[in-house]
Parts: structure tokens; sequence; C-alpha cells
């Protein structure tokens, strides 16, 4: 899935300068509990290597997944915000996230934080992956970085998302597209 710069903010801050071939999670993750205005509350986070959930860091908030109901209208919609402050599993966010999903059918999905890796140059000659999607944590599947500078992939570089997703079909925590049928 490709997003348009200009709808995420840009390239980010470099704020983790260069990094070659990162080991281990780079972004953190946690299921979103509530969702109201500019406050959101995460359950237990997996913290990453690069980002954890505080202040001044930016968060991409994903509708990842459906548990019953056939409201499928708010899979895949995503919204990016600034952590402004945290109090215990409380995040306020830099501007109002209530639009991502409506409150009557919130409890039916599973909405997920992830951190946002700032990198300068980010150099792989290896492979990076995000945290497997997890049915019981809501959470993960998802990678999410932006490079201010580069994104420089060489030789066995890449970034691999090949069995880490959100399953589909029969386990049908969401409905396989068009294209996946």
């Amino acid at each position: 899935m490709a997003y348009k710069m200009s709808d995420v903010g840009g390239f980010g801050t470099g704020a983790l300068g260069d990094i070659t071939n990162p080991s281990g999670q780079i972004n953190s993750y946690a299921n979103v509990t509530a969702l109201n205005g500019t406050s959101v509350t995460i359950g237990t986070p997996s913290n990453g290597i690069y980002e954890t959930f505080a202040v001044g860091k930016e968060i991409l908030l994903h509708v990842s997944a459906i548990t019953s109901g056939t409201d499928y209208q708010y899979l895949g919609k995503y919204m990016v915000a600034t952590i402004t402050a945290v109090a215990g599993s409380v995040l306020t966010l830099s501007k109002d996230v209530s639009g991502l999903i409506a409150a009557r059918v919130f409890a039916n999905h599973h909405v997920q934080a992830i951190t946002v890796a700032q990198f300068d140059t980010l150099n792989l000659s290896a492979t990076i992956a995000p945290l497997a999607y997890n049915a019981t944590n809501k959470y993960g599947g998802i990678i999410a970085l932006k490079c201010k500078t580069a994104l420089n992939i060489s030789g066995s570089g890449k970034i691999d998302l090949a069995a880490k997703g959100i399953p589909i079909g029969s386990i049908a925590l969401r409905p396989a597209t068009t294209q996946e049928g």
C-alpha cells in the first residue's frame, strides 16, 4: 500500500539519524481501546527498538480488522498525528481523530496505533519486517517509517511484509478484496 506523502506529513524529521540494517522491531504497536477527540487510550504496547509512545512522537492510527458486523467501510482507514501528552495509557494527540471510525461501531473493529520511525537515511542490504499481526493483541502487520533524506535498498535488502499482515478469507478479520479473492 502506498500513501501520498502530503497526506501523512511529508518525509519526516530524520530524528533517528542515519541507520544501516536495523535489527529488531523498528515500530512500537498498541491496540486502541478508546478514541475520543484528541484522546486515545492504548493497551499494553509492544515497544520497538527506536520509537515508543512518547511526547513528540508521530503515530499512525489504523482500522485493521473487523470482529463482528458487516460495517466494512472503516477497514483500512488511517490517520497520522503527533503525541502532545501522555498520562498512563492515555495519549493526547495534535488533532481530533474521532473521524477515523464511528463510535457506534468502534467495539466491532481492531484499531491499532503504530509509532512512525523517523530516519534521516535508512540503508537496507538486509531484511526488515513489521511485527506480525496478532488477533489477540489486536496489532501488528504494518511497518511505518519516514526517511528525511533517503531510503537506500541494495543487495538482498528489502522490507518484508510476507505472512505478517491481517488474515483474510476464512479467518475473516477482514474480507478479501477483489484482487485478493
